[in-house]
């Protein structure tokens, strides 16, 4: 998203932000109060999903990379923002772990 130096996009902006925090808390709630077994298997999914699509994602995290170091971006920033292949397969199967 290309955000405008001008006060109507800083309105869309906080608006498109209040938003987002309304739908996290509603999410938050709802999130409460589901069961572990349900919650294991969101996380599962999540997982299996991040696996699947992981060359999708590292090729998009690339071009973000690079975008942020033509755009200046400071070298810690961008070293935090780059993922690599070991990242992806660190995403728990089945029913095992997150491993850091």
């Amino acid at each position: 998203m290309e955000l405008k130096r001008n006060k109507h996009a800083r309105a869309d902006l906080h608006a498109e932000m209040q938003e987002m925090g309304r739908a996290a808390r509603a999410a938050a709630r709802e999130l409460a109060r589901a069961s572990t077994d349900a919650k294991n298997r969101a996380l599962a999914a999540i997982s299996a999903s991040i696996r699947e699509k992981s060359s999708d994602i590292l090729e998009a995290n690339s071009r973000d990379v690079v975008q942020a170091k033509k755009d200046g971006c400071d070298a810690a920033f961008v070293d935090r923002l780059a993922l690599t292949p070991p990242w992806c397969s660190r995403w728990p199967t089945g029913s095992s772990r997150w491993q850091p």
